[in-house]
């Protein structure tokens, strides 16, 4: 946490899961590997090293093209609407999944167009074994985020989508419409409100979606 010159008072949180080796990955997915390209101990003039990852692990973002073969892809997207005013807001532990009927029992004010879920999901570190159980967003959930006017949601959570939707009605739903979405938060220690959302997504051309650095900053500014 710093004081970034955000406001008077402003608090910058790094909402990011560092990409190491060993990381929790999605099942079947690419593992992270580092690799020594070249080391100053071995006496080469500079360190270097090469990375294998998958474009979904650790705080990733979904372009519409992960799951809409007409969808934008992550390059053809606008940065700016990776930014702006967020609502984080905490799902009672008890929820296994978030419903519509969750999601009305949920403080989201009117006008607002980015939420950040915070789950249980998210207290697991982060390269403990697959949990198929995540709590993620069911599709009646989803339609209610559309109708409400919701541009961007994030989460703490390996996918916004449960693992056993097997027809993938969350992801369609949401990326159909062109709604933004960032996965794999770290929201450790992040209270509930309002906040200013920065995510900067690697920019990576004609891609279904990449890694990103994630903060949230909370301030004079955002209330």
């Amino acid at each position: 946490m710093v004081d970034a010159g955000f406001g008077l008072g402003s608090r910058v949180f790094d909402v990011t899961v560092p990409i190491q080796e060993g990381m929790t990955v999605w099942p079947g997915d690419t593992p992270v590997g580092f690799e020594a390209s070249a080391r100053i101990a071995a006496g080469t003039a500079a360190n270097i090293s090469s990375v294998t990852l998958s474009s979904h692990c650790g705080t990733h973002v979904d372009a519409p093209w992960h799951f809409e073969d007409d969808g934008p892809k992550l390059d053809e997207i606008p940065a700016e609407r990776w930014v702006g005013p967020a609502m984080v807001v905490t799902v009672p532990a008890g929820e296994a999944r978030i419903t519509a009927a969750t999601l009305e029992g949920l403080v989201i004010p009117a006008g607002t167009t980015r939420v950040v879920f915070k789950t249980r999901t998210g207290s697991r570190r982060h390269d403990a074994p697959f949990d198929e159980g995540y709590v993620a967003v069911a599709a009646d959930g989803a339609r209610w985020l559309l109708d409400r006017g919701i541009d961007l949601v994030g989460i703490d959570s390996p996918s916004i989508e449960c693992f056993d939707d097997h027809e993938h009605l969350t992801h369609h739903a949401l990326l159909g419409a062109g709604m933004l979405i960032i996965e794999g938060l770290d929201l450790t220690g992040i209270d509930p409100g309002p906040y200013l959302l920065i995510c900067l997504p690697l920019h990576l051309a004609a891609a279904d979606g990449a890694p990103a650095r994630a903060l949230l900053v909370r301030g004079a500014a955002t209330g």
